[in-house]
């Protein structure tokens, strides 16, 4: 972290503004703060909401006010409340929610919020990333697990005392890669990693730390960095690269290469789980918000106007059926 923060010029970030609601954890009582535009550092949860049984504590019309006056700890998950602990320890005052954050009965507000998340995920601190867990029981943090085989060796040193060595097996990091998104759907140590809302979360985060149940993996613009001491940095990487494709969502390209970055991304995006199809648009919004800052020009409904003759020539990889409740127009891909 403090590394990326002083060293990473990709990573570099401007004074930020904490988004429209924040939790306020900088004492002992929580609360749901309306921010007014305030500056100031806060970080982000990225985290499956589960099924219903497991659903997560939210922010509703009817219990607004009591929210902003105090939130209980013991009503929040686990999740929330690891994420909480993590925060507090690098002494960051705000973390941003979206179940708690959002007003989920209110139209209007969520709309609002969701076309916001560009800037949310992208000012935020870091990112924090319930990686191992389905549903807000799980928690960031949890045992490790055994590794399946482990070997000690008596090694010998110069002064000719011997110290032991331990080998394991090299723990699999390929569904952490983005452009194998479509591969995580079947890995079901990493839940998160299957949601379509995730893919814009991480590629529009800063900074983004994964809890997984066998260690903790890094992202940032620059570099990935895990336990076990892997290490991909972009000069070292292809086009194709994880982290070359995460960096080329941050930096100001030509419209041309954009556009080719959308199709890109549609193919991992489309190939991942959500809960409600009307979502599908949605969860890609804060990204589509983004290609319009750099001038990419009018959006409609996942399409460009200014490539849409490249656009309309989609297809499906597999055979589909018509969703029974009205998403996009015919033409588009959702």
């Amino acid at each position: 972290m403090q590394d990326c923060c002083n060293d990473h010029q990709d990573c570099a970030q401007k004074e930020t503004r904490v988004p429209t609601r924040v939790l306020d954890i900088g004492s002992k009582t929580i609360k749901l703060l309306s921010s007014t535009g305030k500056a100031g550092r806060y970080c982000a949860l990225s985290h499956c909401w589960g099924s219903a049984s497991h659903s997560p504590p939210r922010t509703t019309k009817a219990n607004l006010e009591s929210n902003q006056s105090k939130i209980e700890e013991s009503s929040l998950s686990k999740t929330f409340r690891d994420a909480i602990v993590l925060a507090r320890h690098f002494s960051i005052q705000y973390i941003w929610i979206d179940s708690l954050c959002i007003i989920q009965d209110d139209k209007e507000d969520w709309a609002k919020e969701s076309s916001n998340m560009a800037s949310i995920y992208e000012n935020a601190y870091f990112v924090i990333a319930a990686t191992q867990a389905e549903h807000g029981g799980i928690g960031c943090f949890s045992p490790r697990p055994p590794p399946s085989v482990s070997l000690c060796l008596n090694v010998a040193q110069a002064n000719g005392e011997f110290a032991p060595i331990y080998i394991r097996e090299k723990n699999d990091h390929r569904p952490f890669n983005p452009l194998a998104a479509y591969k995580a759907r079947a890995d079901q140590r990493y839940p998160l990693l299957s949601r379509a809302w995730c893919l814009q979360e991480r590629l529009l985060a800063t900074r983004l730390i994964h809890f997984s149940r066998e260690e903790l993996f890094w992202e940032c613009r620059t570099t990935t960095l895990c336990e076990c001491r892997s290490l991909i940095s972009h000069e070292e990487s292809s086009y194709e690269n994880q982290i070359g494709f995460k960096r080329r969502w941050a930096m100001n390209r030509g419209l041309r290469e954009l556009f080719d970055l959308w199709h890109k991304t549609l193919q991992l995006y489309s190939s991942l789980d959500i809960t409600y199809e009307s979502d599908r648009l949605p969860a890609l919004l804060g990204l589509a918000n983004q290609l319009q800052e750099r001038g990419c020009g009018e959006y409609i409904h996942g399409l460009w106007k200014e490539n849409l003759f490249a656009d309309l020539i989609w297809r499906t990889s597999t055979r589909g059926t018509r969703p029974k409740e009205w998403k996009a127009p015919s033409w588009s891909w959702a």
